[in-house]
């Protein structure tokens, strides 16, 4: 669940220049608030009441949601198979996946009334789980690279303590959101966590500079057109390889991760500008008003007119 939008003018939440590589590796979205700190990155997001068949790719970092007012309904699936598991997630629980997760296909519904759920979204550094005592290392600890539901009330306060931190963003307390990821990571994987190295990406993709310099580049060239040729040059791979590699680090093929990028970009633009719909498609590749209406419904399950109107409260 990474493709929120807010109200105003989104934050992209994009991880910082110089990010290590459990950062780099998560995509971008728009978000309420989002900050960074050394180990952690942390959002506030507003998602539909209901979406069926959302690709959530896979990820070096561990991922954690925690609904805020109303819970949700939630199934997942690795991406191909047709096991999926349940879950209903409280305000205050906490949803989470270990670093490491195969590509999944995820669908969730609103337990309670209203068109929107909001949650707080927390990606860590899967090392920030272990931590030195007296000189020596501890053991090391990871989660299960499945989604699971913790209940636990010292995590619910403390990543409730790093929301309101996104709120009052102010410079003067960057060191006590550092300390309050760190002490969630460590609490995370003290009461939580297995012990042993954390689980090495199931399937072998492309180097992490490789796919960034690829998705830079889709996302520069998001209102011409994108061949996957040039895509495929840009990686030093044929077309065939690098689709390959590219949907085992990402969980989409190349077509499908452009046009998750350009209805993330219209979802942008529809949220945070006046553009009219023809304008919005015009910017984000698509040859008007109809087709972006028809990917963007297909996607979300809303037109972009009633996007905008949730997106605005």
């Amino acid at each position: 669940m990474t493709s929120s939008v807010g109200t105003g003018v989104p934050d992209s939440a994009t991880p910082r220049l110089g990010s290590p590589n459990w950062a780099r590796s998560i995509l971008p979205a728009p978000t309420l608030a989002s900050r960074q700190w050394s180990q952690a990155l942390a959002r506030r997001c507003r998602e539909p009441a209901q979406v069926n068949g959302f690709i959530e790719p896979a990820s070096l970092a561990h991922h954690i949601l925690m609904p805020l007012e109303v819970g949700f309904a939630f199934e997942a699936r690795e991406l191909g198979t047709g096991r999926w598991r349940h879950y209903d997630v409280r305000p205050g629980e906490l949803c989470v996946v270990g670093a490491g997760a195969a590509p999944m296909e995820l669908c969730w519904r609103a337990l309670g009334p209203g068109r929107s759920i909001e949650f707080l979204d927390l990606y860590l550094d899967p090392g920030a789980l272990s931590a030195e005592s007296e000189g020596e290392r501890a053991a090391a600890r990871s989660l299960e690279p499945i989604w699971g539901v913790v209940r636990d009330p010292l995590l619910t306060e403390l990543l409730g303590s790093v929301g309101r931190e996104l709120e009052q963003p102010a410079s003067s307390e960057e060191l006590f959101g550092d300390l309050t990821t760190t002490l969630f990571a460590l609490q995370l994987g003290r009461a939580h966590g297995v012990s042993g190295a954390p689980p090495a990406p199931r399937r072998s993709g492309l180097p992490p500079f490789v796919l960034k310099r690829v998705q830079e580049y889709v996302a520069s060239h998001l209102a011409g057109t994108i061949r996957l040729q040039r895509l495929a040059a840009l990686a030093g791979l044929s077309p065939f390889h690098f689709s390959r590699a590219f949907k085992a680090s990402t969980g989409l093929s190349p077509h499908a991760y452009v046009v998750h990028c350009r209805i993330s970009e219209s979802k942008r633009l529809l949220s945070g500008s006046n553009l009219t719909i023809s304008d919005v498609a015009r910017r984000t590749g698509f040859s008007g008003a109809a087709q972006l209406s028809r990917r963007f419904r297909a996607c979300t399950g809303t037109t972009p007119t009633a996007f905008r109107l949730l997106s605005r409260g």
